[in-house]
């Protein structure tokens, strides 16, 4: 039932603008694509497409995973409207569809920070397998103190330190002047896979 509200909720913003929705690429992910040739890549909670399009006018192959269907019809209808390839799904960002190969890049803007304990552990499970060696995964996450069980605290990426190097840390505030982060990490090579 829980998750059936969270649904409703999600949807329902998109009937208006919901606030995160600022229709702009944030000038990391716009450096990344500036400096790092095009691959595949999933935006996790890709919201109404901003970035999807903006990837794939970069010449990145693209997949987008949000949980509002009105989300992800209004990414659909981008991407179609720029005349650009990719597909959208509806579903979990812990459900990444089970035929998509590895992706170069992984991006999530704003969307890990409000998973619970045991869904973040899922999903770095996740990020950890459909990573290829040597990609990337772009995080954007506001950080733990502005309300109780939502943010993240920087010691719970220890557990992807076996498979990725931390490239780069970024700290600021977003637009309602919550601390959050950027993060940067990029998938190791493993001897044993």
């Amino acid at each position: 039932m829980k998750k059936f509200k969270k649904f409703i909720r999600y949807n329902f913003w998109y009937l208006k603008k919901p606030p995160w929705e600022s229709g702009i690429t944030p000038k990391e992910l716009v450096a990344f694509t500036n400096h790092h040739p095009p691959g595949r890549a999933v935006d996790l909670g890709c919201g109404s497409g901003t970035n999807l399009v903006h990837l794939a006018r970069c010449g990145w192959q693209v997949v987008g995973i949000d949980f509002a269907w009105l989300a992800v019809t209004y990414a659909s209808r981008k991407l179609k409207k720029a005349n650009l390839p990719g597909k959208v799904f509806c579903r979990s960002v812990l459900d990444i569809p089970p035929d998509s190969e590895k992706f170069d890049l992984i991006l999530d803007i704003g969307c890990y920070h409000g998973l619970s304990p045991d869904d973040r552990e899922k999903y770095q499970k996740q990020i950890i397998e459909r990573c290829v060696e040597g990609g990337y995964f772009l995080l954007y996450a506001n950080l733990q103190g502005w309300r109780e069980g939502f943010g993240v605290q920087m010691e719970e990426f220890r557990n992807l330190d076996e498979f990725f190097s931390r490239e780069n840390e970024e700290f600021s505030n977003d637009p309602w002047g919550r601390k959050a982060v950027w993060l940067t990490f990029r998938r190791k090579k493993q001897l044993n896979e």
